[in-house]
C-alpha cells in the first residue's frame, strides 16, 4: 500500500489536526470525520474512493476508472482499498464518540455513525490508534532485532475479532517463518517479472518515437516523472529484477520478530473490504505500540502462492495481506511506550 505524497500529506493532516470538533455542526462533524479517514493507505496510491457526506451517512462509490488492470488484476487491491479507508473511518469516529457501521449493494457502500462510543473501548481503536493516524507511514527498512511483547500479538487478535470477519494469524521465530519468507521471497521475483512484462513494448522497440508516444496514463503506478527514467533504463536495457530489493526482502524478514497474516474466508469484495480495514488496524495499533510493520499485498496475489501460504497457515480461507512486524532501527521512541493521540 502506498503512501500520500509526504508535502501534501503533511499540509493535510496540519489542517485536519487544527480544526476545533466542538465548533462544528452536526453535519460539519460527520465530513470531518470523512475527511481524516481520507488519510488512509491505498493500492499505489491512487486513492480510489469519491465520498459523499448526507445527513448521518457516509456513501463511499469505487472509482473503478482508478483501477490497475495489470497490477490488480481482480479488483481485490481496489477493495481493500475501500477497507483501508472504512476502518480509518471507525478509527476516527470513535475517537469523536461513533460507532460506524457499513452496507453494501451496487451503488455503493453506505457507513451510518451513532452516538454511542462502544468501538471506542477497543485497544484497535483508542485514542493512541486515531493519533497514528496523522503520523502513519510505511516502514521499508530493516527492523531491529529485538522480541515484541507477547501480549501485543494477543491484544490484537482478540481486538480484530470483535470487527472485522477475518482471521489473524501470527509466525513467530522458527521454521514456518522461514517457510514464509521462501514463498515472498519466490512471489516477489514473479511479481517483477509481470512487471517487466507489462513493459515489453518498450523493453523491445529501438524506435525512439515510439517510447516516448506512451503516456503514463497507459500503464498504473506511473506519472511523468517516473516515466522518463523507465524509458531511459528500458533503452540501456538495465530493467531486470532488482537483485538488492530482494536481498533488502530477505534482511527484512530475518530482522523482524513476527508475521502477521490476514485470511479471509472467501474472494468476493465485501472479504477484501473487511481485509483492508483489518490492515489499517493492524498496521495502526502496532505503531501505537512502538512497533512498525511492512505491508505486503502483492506477495499473495496468485493462487499457487495463496494455496501453499493456507496449507502453512493451515486454514481454508484465501490469504490475502502479511504484515512483517518488528521495532524499526532509526526511531528515537523507547521501546513499546505508546505513542499520544493527536487528536
Amino acid at each position: 500500500m502506498a503512501e500520500i505524497d509526504g508535502s501534501i500529506a503533511q499540509v493535510q493532516r496540519e489542517k485536519l489536526k487544527s480544526i476545533d470538533f466542538k465548533q462544528l455542526n452536526d453535519m460539519q462533524k460527520i465530513a470531518h470525520i470523512a475527511d481524516i479517514a481520507k488519510l488512509a493507505p491505498s493500492l499505489h496510491n491512487t486513492q480510489p474512493w469519491e465520498v459523499l457526506v448526507k445527513n448521518s451517512s457516509i456513501t463511499i462509490i469505487p472509482q473503478y476508472a482508478k483501477s490497475l488492470p495489470r497490477a490488480d488484476k481482480d479488483g481485490q487491491g481496489l477493495m481493500i482499498s475501500i477497507g483501508c479507508y472504512i476502518g480509518a473511518l471507525k478509527i476516527a469516529a470513535a475517537h469523536f464518540g461513533y460507532d460506524a457501521h457499513y452496507s453494501m449493494d451496487e451503488s455503493g457502500i453506505r457507513v451510518g455513525l451513532s452516538k454511542g462510543g462502544v468501538s471506542k473501548k477497543l485497544k484497535i481503536t483508542s485514542d493512541d490508534v486515531y493519533g497514528c493516524l496523522f503520523t502513519r507511514s510505511t516502514y521499508k527498512g530493516i527492523f531491529q532485532q529485538k522480541k515484541l511483547d507477547d501480549s501485543l500479538f494477543g491484544e490484537l487478535k482478540k481486538n480484530l475479532a470483535n470487527v472485522v470477519d477475518c482471521e489473524c494469524h501470527v509466525i513467530e521465530d522458527g521454521q514456518k517463518r522461514a517457510e514464509l519468507k521462501e514463498l515472498h521471497l519466490r512471489a516477489l521475483v514473479g511479481h517483477g517479472r509481470k512487471f517487466l512484462a507489462e513493459f515489453a513494448p518498450w523493453l523491445r522497440s529501438s524506435n525512439s518515437r515510439e517510447l516516448d508516444g506512451m503516456p503514463a496514463s497507459s500503464f498504473p503506478g506511473m506519472n511523468d516523472k517516473k516515466l522518463v527514467v523507465f524509458k531511459l533504463l528500458a533503452r540501456l536495457r538495465l530493467l531486470k529484477p532488482n537483485n538488492r530489493l530482494i536481498s533488502a526482502e530477505s534482511r527484512r524478514f530475518d530482522s523482524a520478530h513476527a508475521a502477521v497474516v490476514l485470511v479471509a474466508g472467501s474472494d468476493d469484495k465485501q472479504r477484501a473490504i473487511e481485509i483492508g480495514i483489518a490492515h489499517i488496524f493492524v498496521q495502526l495499533y502496532l505503531d501505537s505500540q512502538g512497533a512498525d510493520s511492512t505491508p505486503m499485498y502483492a506477495m499473495i496475489s496468485d493462487s499457487e502462492t495463496r494455496a501453499e501460504l493456507a496449507s502453512l497457515l493451515s486454514t481454508d480461507g484465501v490469504p490475502r495481506m502479511v504484515f512483517l512486524a518488528g521495532v524499526a532501527a532509526n526511531k528515537n521512541n523507547k521501546f513499546l511506550t505508546p505513542r499520544k493521540g493527536l487528536g
